[in-house]
């Protein structure tokens, strides 16, 4: 996983200064829409190790915006490492001239939407249930309306207990389940010397 979100990240930096490096050929609405579609899915990438590209879906709610100028080269995009674009997203988009020279600035509105698997509960399971995969469902939802912080692997939640009791179709997260107690609370314990 670590290794993936290197090379996704190397590839994010290249995408990002690929334009900016070769500002000899004029840049088409095409290509540009193509360029961004594809840092987008590759900022998801980074930032959601547990998708795949094909659970990414990048629409531009003002395609207006993407008719490039004339005489424009390049691109440059306000999308910082550290921020989100999943959801809605409001982002600078500056076209550059040959000389790297800004010709114009234009604000560009975007749709992110992930699909993501989630597990939930099949029934309600009391408090200090050590969980099993006949205990869990598997579902495809959009990770846009649902806890970042779940738990996409089954491997991460079969065999952990449950810190409190989950109804039925409760989508699994981190802080509901603990490793199973070596001892018990209450157990007797034998010491030998």
């Amino acid at each position: 996983m670590i290794l993936n979100r290197f090379f996704f990240g190397v590839i994010f930096f290249f995408q990002t200064c690929l334009l900016a490096s070769d500002l000899s050929s004029v840049l088409t609405t095409s290509q540009l829409s193509q360029s961004l579609n594809n840092r987008f899915s590759q900022k998801i990438l980074l930032d959601y190790p547990m998708v795949d590209v094909e659970d990414v879906s990048v629409s531009f709610l003002n395609p207006s915006v993407l008719t490039v100028p004339k005489g424009t080269c390049g691109y440059r995009l306000g999308l910082k490492a550290k921020s989100d674009v999943l959801g809605k997203t409001a982002l600078s988009l500056v076209f550059l001239d040959a000389d790297g020279t800004a010709i114009e600035e234009r604000t560009l509105a975007t749709l992110v939407e992930v699909w993501a698997t989630f597990y939930r509960t099949k029934e309600t399971l009391k408090r200090g249930v050590v969980i099993t995969r006949d205990n869990l469902e598997s579902e495809r939802l959009l990770l846009n309306d649902y806890p970042k912080r779940s738990i996409f692997t089954v491997e991460e939640i079969i065999g952990k207990e449950t810190k409190s009791t989950l109804a039925k179709h409760t989508i699994i997260a981190e802080w509901m389940l603990r490793e199973v107690p070596l001892i018990k609370g209450g157990a007797p314990i034998v010491l030998i010397y």
